[in-house]
């Protein structure tokens, strides 16, 4: 943060800077506030000058605008896109702040220096994008019938008939719906009565399959597209649309699960805000808002997912998920809109979800017939290289005599969780080597953070953070200190992760990777990440 004052006037009247630029990848962020200014439609001038060059290779403006009537302070901010046309060369910058009021009269200046890294090979990696049906996976089936269609995946079969949502769904040889999946709608006080939305197949490949479903009711309509990739995940945004003004009473999305097929419950997080749950099913059960919510018995079940809660609307906030059982069926039932909301032709309501039957897949070999291990000594695995002894011999040695046959390496960069060994690339490589000598496997842990000893993080922290920042002090025996921050998994971290794992499996001939929660959809509040 850089602060620059005028020489005059004088000092108590001169207006002072606080200006921030942040590098995201492939923009320039800029913000200003200035203060003890007071300013009505000023604007403010940057120039960004090749350090050692007078001429500015970027010049650009942006509104300067009062933070609230007679509050002495201004606000100003930018956005600078370098495309790959126009890309800003790798180094020191200096950024030249100009503000003026609105009849052009210069009111302060300031000036801060702005390091553009080089750009990262990972940005943009397109390393594990495919096409390609992974084993044990069987390409996506889809069976025609008049005004129905099945789509069939390993295990598991999904029917869409008549209704805008799965009619029913098939999970080892067993059906799990007791009837269709509604989205019961009450608009302008009248229970809406959905006509015959018939599926049509927009796209097939054997990785996955896009349809559409169209209901019209009145003025009303409901559109439904839904993509079922071959590991079973059914997404579908649906949108509510009215050609005219309309207020929506009630919007509830029902699942009736068959009794026999409910025995258990489980949502993610278990515990969220005090409302998770992961149990026997046997009374009503009421939650706010969660990600994941699963019914199901012992072999089989449906998972409903939910990333956002976006025009959600329910009465209240913590009954908005309830699970209802009853003789025949138990209903999951999920209260989109409970208090009136308005419905504008130039603001349809939007919502996005997915269901997911389980299993997934065959059942492989579990933690014990793999025979997984830490390194017996946590945080020192590097110690196993030098021959440290355990229990009388080189833990190695040891290890293999014990029937270990996967170790989980922990400390194994000096930067947490970050998906490359850094300094420690030949100590690393070393490591896995032995182990492969001594017949055990090597899965490096990769967690859901970004430590502050990450390359990338002083120019990137701001791009790939949760917000508001999850960030807290860790530490592994033998390397520093360090703050670790949660990121965003929606951000462009997730180049970085795929496409370092993608290096690392040729580089250091690894055999798998250990991922921490890098599949959990943390809250994060950033507008530009959708959430």
């Amino acid at each position: 943060m850089a602060h620059a004052a005028l020489s005059s006037p004088p000092a108590e009247q001169t207006p002072r800077i606080s200006f921030l630029p942040r590098l995201k990848l492939g923009t320039l962020c800029f913000e200003a506030l200035f203060t003890r200014l007071t300013v009505d439609n000023g604007r403010v001038q940057c120039r960004l000058t090749r350090q050692g060059e007078r001429q500015p290779c970027r010049s650009f403006s942006a509104p300067l605008r009062a933070t609230r009537p007679a509050s002495e302070r201004a606000f100003a901010q930018a956005t600078l896109p370098m495309t790959a046309a126009d890309r800003l060369a790798a180094g020191a910058y200096v950024l030249a702040v100009t503000a003026y009021d609105g009849a052009g009269n210069s009111l302060a200046s300031a000036e801060k220096q702005v390091v553009i890294p080089e750009r990262p090979a990972w940005f943009g990696s397109k390393a594990g994008v495919t096409e390609a049906v992974l084993p044990p996976y069987t390409p996506v089936q889809v069976a025609e019938e008049p005004g129905a269609l099945t789509l069939g995946v390993w295990g598991r079969e999904y029917r869409l008939g008549s209704h805008p949502l799965p009619e029913q769904i098939v999970s080892a040889q067993a059906a799990l719906l007791d009837g269709p999946m509604r989205l019961r709608a009450v608009v302008d006080c009248r229970e809406v009565a959905w006509p015959e939305a018939v599926p049509t197949i927009h796209r097939r490949t054997p990785a996955q399959a896009t349809l559409t479903q169209t209901a019209s009711a009145g003025e009303l309509t409901l559109q439904c597209v839904s993509r079922i990739e071959y590991d079973g995940l059914l997404k579908t945004e649906c949108i509510l649309k009215s050609r005219v003004p309309a207020r929506v009473q009630s919007l509830v999305l029902e699942i009736p699960v068959k009794k026999e097929h409910a025995r258990y419950f489980y949502t993610w997080p278990t515990v969220y805000g005090g409302t998770g749950f992961s149990g026997q099913l046997g009374r009503t059960m009421e939650f706010g808002f969660h990600p994941i919510v699963w019914i199901g018995d012992e072999a089989r079940g449906l998972s409903w997912l939910c990333e956002s809660e976006q025009d959600w609307a329910p009465d209240d906030p913590a009954r908005a998920i309830r699970v209802v059982p009853a003789d025949e069926r138990t209903t999951l039932q999920v209260h989109l809109i409970d208090k009136t909301t308005a419905l504008r032709p130039d603001r349809p309501l939007h919502y996005t979800f997915a269901f997911q039957a389980t299993p997934l897949k065959p059942m492989g070999r579990d933690g014990w017939e793999l025979r997984f291990s830490g390194c017996p000594w946590y945080g020192y695995d590097y110690d196993l290289l030098k021959g440290r002894a355990l229990l009388g011999k080189p833990g190695l040695v040891r290890l293999q005599e014990l029937g270990v046959r996967t170790l989980i390496t922990t400390n194994w960069t000096s930067a947490l969780a970050y998906p490359w060994p850094l300094a420690r690339a030949a100590d690393f490589k070393a490591l896995v080597k032995a182990c492969h000598a001594h017949g055990i496997h090597v899965i490096p842990y990769l967690g859901y953070q970004i430590s502050e000893q990450a390359p990338e993080f002083p120019w990137l922290k701001d791009e790939v953070r949760l917000f508001p920042p999850a960030t807290n002090a860790d530490k592994y025996p033998g390397i520093p200190s360090q703050m670790v921050s949660s990121v965003c998994l929606r951000s462009v971290w997730q180049d970085a992760l795929v496409d370092y794992v993608n290096r690392m499996m040729d580089e250091f001939d690894i055999d798998g990777i250990y991922l921490d929660s890098t599949n959990m959809p943390f809250p994060c509040s950033k507008a530009a990440r959708g959430k």
